[in-house]
């Protein structure tokens, strides 16, 4: 509810550590269009969700929207795989992302490459 009802938060840092998020939680997340950073981390992998191989991901509309902020997003411990980073790599050069951080994931050199 915070993430639909401010309309002036620019900055967001989640920790998750518990197993289950709520889908609507995500959605939520997906249309906060002025946000200018966001730190995720999580105890579960949520790289599916967050980057959908079929471009249905919370990340992939977020940044396919010509209105979103973001500029800053960290995705660390979410278990983002070559794939997953692929699939977001796609999306940066439209996007205003400066700056991605993604460590302690599961990237190998086929996701740098």
């Amino acid at each position: 509810a915070i993430i639909e009802k401010s309309v002036q938060l620019t900055s967001l840092t989640l920790l998750l550590s518990f197993v289950n998020v709520p889908r609507a939680f995500l959605n939520s997340l997906a249309n906060s269009i002025h946000l200018k950073v966001m730190i995720l981390w999580c105890a579960q992998n949520l790289a599916g969700q967050l980057v959908g191989g079929n471009g249905n991901g919370i990340l992939d509309g977020m940044l396919r929207n010509p209105q979103n902020q973001l500029e800053s997003l960290n995705l660390e411990y979410t278990g983002l795989e070559d794939h997953h980073l692929i699939a977001l790599a796609n999306l940066l050069p439209t996007s205003k992302v400066k700056s991605l951080h993604f460590k302690f994931n599961k990237i190998q050199s086929h996701g740098l490459l």
